[in-house]
């Protein structure tokens, strides 16, 4: 939940920290992260092996208020080809499904900063926006849709006992068809979950227990076994937002938010073989490319894409959407074919 953490989650019944965080010193974070998140002697896993076995990469969907409202976009990777898929207002957060052939995406309530605090929806529709359909009821705050690697499911999150000071978190789940709705998390604290290749786990960011920061969890499919792989790192700043599962399940990457804010950072689901990269401007809303070597980001409303190589930039970041606020960039998987 990358820009709505930034305007209702930090006003919740935790939000007292926040005065503590105008207080600290935040100059040397980035070096602080770097130092924290490394591992000597061991690069994370390379992306490229066993890229025959990843899909193709296929267009680039996104929220974007070029025309006026926020509606949904997609593109070709190269920026080329852009076409208007939404035309209905405050629509955002687009996340395609494993065979690229539907999107998820959230309507109402969102905006160029976000979508949230008011009420919102899920809702689906096809590759070339027809047939959209509304899944989840409007009644709460739901977003940060994400589709199980099988298709069968969608992970979102729901705010709900919604106060002046804010709204308790958690995770759920919902069919494609719009049934089977339920809740996985139970802490009021839980958001921005992204499933593991394999189905089996998912990464979320949870909110501490000492209402201290923001901390990236994996946790079961069933919402067990969650573990914070993130407690180790000694900055008190450090909040996670936006985190995302490589293809081939070796790599989870996400930003820190509320910092700083100029790195990517790279850690592996058991906590271990972590780093980090600093491109030299905030950074957010980090998504693979299907075939596991490419990177698609934000920064300051304009979306990039870079090469990924064995956890560092493999080339210059090329810009890709820069007219108008442009955010929640996702890249369509395709079948190889063959």
């Amino acid at each position: 939940m990358t820009r709505t953490q930034a305007r209702f989650l930090r006003q919740t019944a935790f939000a007292g920290w926040e005065e503590r965080l105008q207080v600290r010193f935040v100059i040397g974070l980035t070096m602080l992260l770097l130092v924290a998140l490394a591992v000597a002697g061991e690069a994370i896993g390379r992306q490229s092996g066993g890229s025959r076995h990843l899909p193709r990469n296929g267009l680039i969907a996104y929220e974007s208020d070029v025309a006026g409202p926020l509606e949904i976009y997609v593109m070709n990777p190269d920026g080329s080809k852009k076409r208007r898929l939404t035309h209905s207002h405050q629509n955002g957060e687009p996340r395609w499904s494993p065979d690229g052939r539907r999107i998820a995406y959230v309507h109402g309530g969102c905006s160029t900063t976000g979508c949230g605090p008011t009420r919102s929806a899920l809702w689906i529709m096809n590759a070339d926006g027809s047939s959209q359909r509304r899944l989840t009821s409007g009644r709460y705050i739901d977003n940060d849709p994400r589709w199980s690697p099988d298709g069968n499911y969608i992970a979102f999150t729901r705010g709900t006992s919604c106060t002046a000071n804010g709204c308790k978190l958690d995770i759920w789940l919902i069919r494609p068809d719009g049934t089977g709705e339920h809740r996985l998390t139970r802490d009021g604290r839980s958001s921005a979950p992204t499933w593991s290749p394999d189905g089996k786990k998912i990464a979320l960011s949870r909110y501490n227990a000492d209402s201290s920061r923001w901390d990236l969890y994996v946790m079961n499919a069933d919402g067990t076994g969650a573990r914070d792989l993130t407690a180790n790192v000694h900055n008190p700043d450090l909040d996670v937002e936006g985190p995302a599962w490589s293809p081939d399940g070796r790599t989870i990457i996400f930003t820190p938010f509320g910092t700083v804010g100029d790195v990517l950072a790279f850690i592996s689901p058991d906590g271990t073989h972590g780093r980090s990269i600093n491109p030299g401007v905030p950074v957010s809303e980090p998504a693979w490319s299907p075939d596991g070597k490419w990177i698609v980001y934000q920064t300051q409303q304009t979306l990039w894409i870079v090469k990924f190589n064995a956890g560092t930039f493999g080339a210059k970041p090329r810009r890709v959407a820069f007219d108008g606020n442009n955010h929640n960039p996702d890249w369509q998987p395709l079948p190889r074919s063959g």
